[in-house]
């Protein structure tokens, strides 16, 4: 007898795992991610606590602080008067009456000269300006700026005095330092300031 010859499997769909497999994995993902997304809820601490968690920061004021610079360096009386024999002379700061290099004679420094020749009226004799500047340039120069500042003073004194008063007017340069232009630069500028000046002179008051 002849073996008997098996019948062919019949070609059919085979069941397909993987993908399945796949699928299901995909389709959990979103649940872990969702579960994970969620606010974890933790205990709330006691009042108590938080009080002493917080630690205010001590705070000093700072002492305050001065520069210890004298004042009487950079501080300048910008009028003085001395009488001698008779003799009243006023000494004005060219700093108050005129701009740096400048002989014109500003508002301010007009109401100094008006204060001033209501002192003056009256006074016998002759009235003398005199113009000084500080050792700083050309002899020639200061002594032309010194003249120059000295006439514009006298010129409005003379408009506040009328032509009855004679009145005088001369520059002398750097030549008559009230003060010594020496020492720091502190020293040294004070000095300066105290040099410029315009006297005014006068017999009586």
């Amino acid at each position: 007898m002849r073996p008997r010859e098996r019948a062919p499997r019949r070609a059919g769909p085979r069941p397909r795992t993987g993908p399945v497999l796949a699928l299901a994995a995909a389709a959990a993902v979103p649940a872990l991610m969702a579960a994970d997304s969620r606010p974890q809820e933790w205990p709330s601490p006691p009042e108590i606590n938080i009080a002493e968690s917080v630690h205010g920061i001590p705070f000093e004021e700072p002492e305050p602080f001065t520069y210890g610079i004298p004042l009487d360096t950079f501080i300048r009386p910008v009028r003085t008067e001395q009488v001698e024999a008779g003799v009243t002379t006023v000494s004005i700061s060219s700093d108050v009456l005129f701009a740096f290099d400048e002989a014109e004679l500003g508002e301010r420094a007009l109401a100094t000269v008006e204060a001033l020749a209501a002192e003056i009226q009256g006074a016998g004799g002759t009235v003398t300006v005199v113009g000084h500047t500080d050792g700083v340039g050309d002899d020639d120069y200061n002594a032309e700026l010194s003249r120059d500042r000295a006439e514009a003073v006298r010129a409005a004194l003379q408009q506040e005095l009328g032509d009855g008063t004679a009145i005088e007017a001369e520059g002398r340069g750097a030549e008559e330092p009230v003060a010594e232009e020496t020492g720091s630069a502190e020293e040294i500028a004070a000095a300066q300031a105290e040099n410029r000046r315009v006297e005014i002179s006068y017999e009586g008051r």
